[in-house]
């Protein structure tokens, strides 16, 4: 070999080595194609299964067998994150009698990486909120959600602020966050036990942290709209705004309001996306990143919708049988009859047949001088017989029975503001009294405060009746009730009976009577 090629292989060597040696440093510079991955979210699913008494709207079963079709066109779950939102728990007969035991299976099976608590995944208390998230699989992540440490030990799935994910060799950070607003909406001894920040303070707190690992793509999951409703306090739960002051957030999954965004631009050309509810949709989400760092992340959005053409998923469908056949079982069942129609029309207090049931069923139970109801679910009606799933339709939630101890002037400054909203609401709380001479409930004939006098003297306190949910302010509706319930004179007491159960007892017991 003659000298030219020696010193031609030598110069040849020394070229690989030092561009194995400067690469690292120099490696942006160098062409190279954009990485890409894929992301999926539900929301607000709220237990749908098979949807016998709604054949347009999606279900888990149909909805599952298109998302992991999507998955494996996608490339399998190395190449893809998979997110939920929440509201996930709670919503359908199936849901109530297994309070969202199911779900975590059906989770479990499709892979879930993330889930994000929704305010109605506490419906069924705050130790069943636990053993659910014990039982998944995927990280929960909820960084504004601070639990007592006394709970704890009980968690065997610790609840994340923020995790660092790699897909395709891409750092994806996940910020979850629950509603800021769980306290406006949750009251009572289940739900004492947790603190819930804004996410303004919230992201203030992290995002250093998060900046640090040096993420291609920082993504917010979390249960909450894009508009913030004007009546609940604050503006540091604006989501535009917030955006504005982390243009470092490429993406932001919603949820809470059921509303559709396809994908929607905020700043920096960061983008919204929010699926509607009861598994109808689910959003698919196409992230192209530039490694050299020279462009910004390409991000393709769209909503896959579910039809009532799909075909169930037949593991989920194995899984979800039993579930299935008791909960049709259950919502069957007949309870018991009446003779006359019971309906939302009219006003609460004065001549709604539907609120004066929940003030009946409430004041049988429970030892109180009145009640104050309203229409829980409006567009139902019970006529003839009357099956649990009746009683389901008009009182869907789990709220509880709560007892507030109430002067002359406490219960006026209530009924004032209902009076001063009755225009604004669908439905406002109407008041019922219990006539001490006849044992009977009695109706005042207008929310007038005057009407007070003639049955109560202003110097005694009366025990009255409500929901959790109005306790807690009926999601900031009613800020007086609200404020007027934290007070230690208040007493207030929550009895631990599902508002449900009282009306359920109460249709059985009046039935029993007519026969």
């Amino acid at each position: 070999m003659n000298k030219k090629i020696k010193n031609l292989l030598l110069l040849c060597c020394i070229a690989v080595i030092a561009m194995a040696f400067y690469y690292p440093a120099f490696r942006k510079y160098f062409k190279q194609p954009p990485f890409k991955f894929y992301i999926f979210q539900t929301s607000d699913t709220h237990g749908y299964l098979n949807n016998v008494e709604d054949e347009c709207s999606g279900d888990w079963l149909r909805l599952g067998n298109i998302l992991k079709k999507e998955i494996d066109k996608a490339g399998g779950h190395d190449n893809c994150l998979l997110i939920d939102c929440g509201d996930t728990f709670q919503g359908t007969i199936e849901a109530s009698e297994e309070k969202g035991k199911f779900i975590v299976s059906i989770m479990n099976n499709l892979e879930y990486d993330i889930f994000v608590p929704g305010n109605h995944d506490f419906d069924f208390g705050f130790n069943n909120f636990l053993d659910r998230i014990n039982g998944l699989n995927a990280d929960v992540i909820a960084a504004n959600l601070i639990l007592e440490p006394t709970h704890l030990p009980k968690l065997t799935h610790k609840i994340l602020p923020w995790k660092l994910y790699i897909k395709n060799n891409i750092k994806i950070a996940v910020i979850g966050m629950t509603s800021p607003y769980l306290k406006y909406w949750l009251w009572g001894k289940e739900h004492e036990k947790y603190n819930v920040f804004s996410i303004s303070k919230t992201l203030q707190k992290i995002m250093p942290g998060i900046l640090e690992t040096n993420p291609d793509i920082i993504i917010l999951a979390f249960h909450h709209g894009l508009y913030n409703s004007k009546r609940f306090p604050g503006k540091d739960n604006f989501l535009k705004s917030i955006i504005k002051k982390y243009p470092q957030i490429n993406i932001v999954f919603g949820g809470h309001t059921h509303q559709i965004y396809p994908g929607e631009s905020l700043y920096n050309s960061s983008v919204y996306v929010q699926p509607g509810a009861h598994a109808e949709y689910f959003s698919k989400l196409e992230v192209e990143v530039d490694k050299t760092g020279k462009t910004l992340p390409l991000i393709k959005t769209e909503l896959i919708p579910i039809l009532p053409t799909d075909s169930p998923n037949k593991q989920l469908a194995d899984i979800a049988s039993e579930t299935i056949r008791k909960s049709n079982l259950k919502r069957r069942e007949i309870v018991g009859k009446t003779n006359t129609v019971i309906d939302d029309k009219g006003i609460p207090g004065i001549n709604n047949r539907m609120s004066e049931l929940f003030a009946n069923a409430v004041l049988r139970l429970v030892k109180a001088d009145a009640v104050m109801a309203t229409v829980i679910k409006a567009g139902y009606e019970l006529n003839g017989v009357i099956t649990y799933g009746d009683i389901f339709n008009i009182c869907p939630y789990e709220d509880t029975i709560a007892i507030l101890s109430l002067n002359y002037v406490e219960l006026r400054k209530i009924l004032e503001e209902q009076d001063a909203h009755k225009d604004k609401y669908r439905k406002n709380l109407g008041l019922y009294i219990v006539d001490s001479k006849s044992n009977k409930n009695r109706l005042l004939p207008s929310l007038d405060s005057h009407n007070l006098l003639p049955f109560f003297n202003e110097k005694d306190r009366i025990n009255v009746a409500f929901s959790s949910y109005d306790v807690a302010g009926a999601g900031s509706r009613y800020p007086v009730l609200r404020k007027i319930a934290q007070r230690a004179n208040a007493q207030a007491f929550d009895t631990q009976i599902l508002l449900r159960d009282a009306v359920l007892k109460y249709i059985q017991d009046s039935s029993l009577k007519e026969k």
